[in-house]
């Protein structure tokens, strides 16, 4: 998992931490022991919860800015991945709630 939108003073491996998981659980955090001059070092391995749709981003903190949203990129996802809901699982031509959203439409 990568990172965008978030100010220096989120450069720390336990701000990470916060941040990832709200998508799972956090195994590791890399890279460890130094702190990078941009965000887009940072990468977290993550241990999603595959029932849930993966959550794209989230509302953190600042001291400079208020509360910004922090937006949270996957690697490594599974082909069986629907874009529209979010679903591990099936994709977007196999999604019951997608069909079931054409059916309702088409009506």
């Amino acid at each position: 998992m990568c990172f965008s939108g978030w100010e220096l003073e989120h450069y720390s491996i336990d701000v990470i931490k916060m941040i990832a998981s709200v998508a799972g659980i956090v195994t590791e955090v890399l890279p460890g022991g130094i702190i990078p001059r941009s965000a887009e070092v940072y990468h977290a391995r993550v241990n999603v919860f595959v029932h849930l749709p993966l959550v794209e981003s989230t509302m953190v903190s600042s001291f400079t800015k208020g509360k910004v949203w922090i937006s949270l990129k996957y690697n490594g996802l599974p082909s069986l991945y629907c874009n529209t809901y979010r679903h591990l699982g099936h994709d977007r031509h196999s999604c019951a709630e997608f069909s079931k959203k054409d059916r309702v439409a088409a009506n």
